[in-house]
């Protein structure tokens, strides 16, 4: 962990903060006083800095963190840093003797992590914050718990150089407020090979057993990206992540719940929420809908149930040399009431003759 890089386009690591506001003139010659320091510090903090004067204020820290304490400017030779947690999810925190007020909330203590600067906030500035600011949350549960709230930029805009950040801290109760300087879009955080995302309509079809392969497949790349990739890398579709374990008749069916950030139809039922299990099963979550409304609308009888809350009905058998692709609808009800809906795809493989 090191103060702290920042990944941008061409892959070169260096913090270059991007910023579409007035700039915060960088001091030059002699090392800057320390109302100056804590002036290019603010701005910094804010999003408000040029990217000279970000570069020059997180040099000066790094170096302050790195070299001689004697050697350190004046106004930083009783700031105290130091590094907590392991190798992969290390902060440094940075507390100062003399505090500061940026985004009018005062603190004496900064944190940096592999994202970049932030300063800790509580929860009622974290809610003012957001209102401000319009940020929009996307939540993760899959490592540790991890909230995070950034800009919905619209479909199609410019992108814009740097942006507040809001994130849970980990494990530990608080915020940390800081900025995005990536200054890139969502897709092109990611390897190309993520950048197809399925579409609404692509859901849709999975659910109900009629997507072809290449919306499968977009499914597919949406799924990995959200799994593998941060939050600020997400496509916008997408509000939150978790694992769940559905129990059906005792068993457990282990899955990744994807919650949209709008709503789908299904079976002229609303479903937010997408469980998708190993073994080709993708489903929508309709929670405590009524199971007989849920069967009917799916067209499920009597002749339908597999076992104690499970009902499967088979929609397409696709032969080719060698292989049979078989998709089946179906409805689950767990042992908790919750209902699924959706479809089961499997593949059986021949020998040649």
């Amino acid at each position: 962990m090191y103060l702290s890089p920042v990944r941008l386009r061409g892959g070169i690591a260096a913090l270059v903060l991007l910023c579409a506001c007035t700039p915060v003139a960088a001091s030059s010659g002699a090392a800057p006083s320390a109302a100056l320091f804590e002036r290019d510090l603010v701005a910094t903090l804010e999003c408000r800095a040029a990217p000279a004067t970000a570069q020059a204020v997180v040099s000066t820290l790094r170096a302050a963190m790195y070299g001689d304490p004697q050697q350190r400017p004046a106004h930083l030779r009783a700031w105290r840093f130091e590094r907590v947690g392991d190798d992969e999810a290390s902060v440094v925190n940075i507390d100062m003797p003399v505090g500061l007020t940026a985004h009018g909330i005062a603190t004496r203590r900064l944190v940096a992590d592999d994202i970049g600067l932030a300063m800790q906030i509580d929860a009622a500035s974290r809610a003012r914050i957001v209102a401000a600011q319009g940020l929009r949350l996307q939540s993760s549960t899959l490592r540790e718990p991890l909230q995070v709230w950034s800009v919905q930029a619209p479909a199609g805009s410019v992108p814009v150089p740097a942006s507040i950040v809001v994130r849970s801290d980990g494990q530990r109760p608080g915020y940390r407020l800081g900025c995005d300087y990536d200054g890139q879009t969502r897709d092109e955080r990611v390897p190309a090979r993520l950048r197809a995302v399925a579409s609404a309509q692509d859901v849709a079809a999975a659910l109900e057993c009629r997507a072809d392969p290449v919306a499968l497949q977009r499914i597919a790349t949406t799924f990995e990206r959200v799994v593998e990739q941060p939050q600020l890398a997400w496509p916008d579709s997408i509000r939150a992540v978790a694992e769940r374990g559905y129990v059906v008749g005792e068993e457990t069916l282990p899955a990744h719940v994807i919650e949209l950030d709008q709503p789908l139809n299904l079976h002229g039922f609303p479903v937010q929420r997408i469980a998708i299990s190993i073994g080709g099963y993708i489903a929508g979550d309709l929670g405590q809908a009524p199971l007989v409304k849920v069967l009917a609308a799916t067209g499920m009888d009597a002749a339908a149930r597999q076992g104690d809350g499970v009902w499967t009905r088979s929609v397409a058998r696709d032969q080719t040399p060698g292989r049979t692709l078989m998709r089946e609808r179906s409805v689950l009800q767990t042992d908790d009431g919750t209902v699924l809906a959706g479809c089961m795809s499997s593949r059986t493989y021949s020998a040649p003759r």
